[in-house]
């Protein structure tokens, strides 16, 4: 059987100054002054898998922590569709609302 390899990355290369705050990238100052900790992390560390040629992300944590808005955020860095999946339509307006 053949292998075939996995696709190329070839995606924008940012650092970590590209958004230092959530406004960086387009999301409103007065509701996102700052990061919450650890989301810049998980940002930079979604963005690296994606540059050693993995294509879909799993972002597993606890409430309140932020999941939304990282994934807004590679996504908006990456300039890609997305596919969010949500247990409740509480989870899909905020999604829609932030």
């Amino acid at each position: 059987m053949r292998k075939t390899a996995e696709p190329e990355y070839n995606g924008p290369d940012y650092s970590a100054t590209d958004f230092r705050r959530p406004a960086d990238i387009g999301f409103p100052p007065e509701k996102f002054p700052e990061w919450r900790q650890g989301q810049r992390e998980t940002i930079e560390h979604i963005l690296e898998s994606g540059r050693s040629g993995k294509y879909g992300y799993l972002l597993d944590s606890p409430v309140g922590s932020g999941k939304s808005i990282s994934a807004v955020a590679v996504q908006r860095l990456e300039s890609r569709r997305a596919v969010y999946l949500t247990n409740t339509k509480g989870l899909q307006e905020q999604l829609l609302r932030d």
